[in-house]
């Protein structure tokens, strides 16, 4: 499954860039965004962990073709970690993921312009008091990718007013020789300025 999504976002890379890099109309932007993250449950060797719902926040800078935007983006999550099995646990996750992204903008002259967007990168998972281990925190970085969808609306030429759904996938981490998987839903609101 993950090498499917994998293809389909290098494949719909691919074609946005072929298509639309020569663009005439390139603008810089700079994006903030905050919103939820909702992960789903994790295996961690042979035990589930779950998750309270959490926050996340991050930026990204990137050039706007018109309907094609091309970025890298900086992602900060946290989620509480409610179970691991049956177990009550007083840890949390915490995950940086740095992403290459591109967005496909539907060709409307209208203020408000739904987008497909894919992207890929790495992300970087923080741990604390877990897994039986006796260090305070850990570390552990991996092949991460997106998909989703959203929607902008520009108030202003160069301001623009954003939602948009995004799933992260993670290849799987390894603490302390145990495989542990990470994926999550997220939903953000943000803001984007262009120069």
């Amino acid at each position: 499954m993950n090498k499917i999504l994998v293809s389909i976002v290098v494949m719909f890379l691919a074609v946005l860039c072929s298509n639309h890099v020569y663009a005439t109309d390139v603008r810089p932007y700079l994006e903030a965004h905050v919103g939820a993250v909702f992960s789903a449950d994790s295996n961690l060797g042979t035990d589930k962990v779950t998750y309270d719902p959490g926050l996340v926040a991050g930026g990204a800078l990137g050039l706007d073709f018109e309907f094609l935007r091309i970025e890298a983006n900086i992602d900060y999550r946290r989620a509480d970690i409610s179970k691991v099995s049956s177990n009550n646990v007083n840890s949390d996750l915490q995950l940086l993921s740095y992403m290459v992204n591109g967005h496909l903008v539907a060709p409307l002259q209208f203020p408000v312009k739904p987008y497909l967007l894919g992207g890929v990168g790495f992300a970087t998972a923080f741990v604390s008091d877990f897994a039986g281990s006796s260090s305070s925190k850990q570390s552990n970085t991996r092949f991460s990718y997106e998909v989703g969808a959203g929607v902008g609306y520009e108030i202003k030429r160069n301001v623009t007013l954003d939602i948009n759904y995004r799933y992260l996938g993670v290849s799987d981490f390894d603490f302390n020789g145990t495989r542990f998987s990470y994926s999550a839903n997220n939903v953000l609101f943000g803001v984007r300025y262009s120069y």
